[in-house]
């Protein structure tokens, strides 16, 4: 018979343990509001692993506490020996800046150590007093030779630069390994056709990234087309999809943990498992089964089980 252990529990919503509800160390369950509960050595009834909340604080803190401060809308932290803000809800709270006596119009600016506030003159920035045609007279282009050309006109304000002719590109090119190139023409050239439709012979290939083919992709080996040949692996294989099947007598898997049923999305609809083949005795197995939400063994007896709730 299946054993099940269940926590004392509660299905209304906002409903909490009283001290006399629990022994120090039991736990109860608030299936509405999805809380877990529990005494504490003070017999506190406190909420496990969730911060309070409340318009007030919580009695009998303990450092490192959280509490979220719902009439001023803060975060708070126990330091052991006061509650703290546990963030910053001003600029001026950060370590690194120091603000005074702000005023409309200021600037932040870092002094060396630190940002402090600053008007445009204390930070040496000057009001915009300059025409246009003061800005563009203070800009000047030099063209410095070598392919295309590059102008200012100060008046309108335009800088031109027009790019190298077909010529002047085509003299910085040049064939490599395998590869010619006619500076006449631009005709860049190999040794053989490499359209997407050619066949093209290559000695040893090696990849830094993936080969892609078509939905279905083909690799024969000599002679070609006959079914024959060897494909050979140096290393290891992975692969991410259906495969076809080989019987063997021994699997080793460096995996540990197995997935079954890894293809399920929707809601469960499938028993999981595994069974033992026995030959002329009836097989044994050990399923979930999913109409029922529990484990399986088929009838069959499961000894040397302990079920051992830990220390806390």
């Amino acid at each position: 018979m299946a054993t099940k252990i269940i926590l004392k529990k509660s299905s209304t919503a906002g409903s909490a343990p009283l001290t006399s509800d629990l022994e120090q160390g039991e736990v109860a369950l608030n299936l509405a509001d999805r809380k877990l509960y529990t005494k504490d050595n003070s017999n506190n009834v406190i909420q496990v692993g969730h911060p309070y909340v409340g318009a007030s604080a919580p009695s009998s803190p303990a450092e490192g506490d959280l509490w979220y401060d719902t009439t001023n809308d803060a975060l708070m932290a126990y330091d052991g020996t006061s509650w703290q803000s546990a963030g910053y809800q001003n600029l001026s709270e950060l370590e690194d800046v120091t603000i005074t006596s702000i005023a409309a119009g200021e600037i932040l600016k870092w002094d060396g150590s630190g940002f402090v506030n600053n008007t445009l003159a204390e930070a040496d920035i000057q009001a915009a007093s300059n025409t246009e045609a003061d800005a563009r007279a203070a800009i000047s282009v030099t063209d410095t030779g070598g392919d295309g050309s590059l102008s200012y006109n100060s008046t309108s304000g335009v800088i031109t630069y027009t790019g190298p002719n077909a010529s002047e590109v085509r003299a910085h090119l040049s064939g490599g390994t395998g590869v010619t190139y006619d500076a006449v023409s631009g005709v860049i050239s190999i040794g053989q056709a490499v359209e997407t439709t050619s066949d093209v012979t290559f000695n040893d290939v090696t990849m830094t990234g993936e080969l892609k083919g078509p939905a279905t992709f083909t690799i024969d080996p000599a002679s070609h087309g006959d079914d024959t040949g060897t494909v050979v692996i140096a290393g290891n294989l992975t692969v991410n999809g259906t495969t076809t099947t080989v019987n063997s007598n021994e699997v080793n898997i460096g995996d540990s943990i197995i997935v079954l049923n890894s293809d399920e999305t929707g809601a469960p609809s499938q028993n999981g498992g595994f069974e033992i083949e026995r030959g002329t005795s009836t097989n044994v197995s050990f399923i979930w089964d999913e109409t029922n939400d529990y484990w399986s063994l088929g009838n069959e007896e499961l000894a040397n089980v302990t079920l051992d709730g830990g220390s806390y």
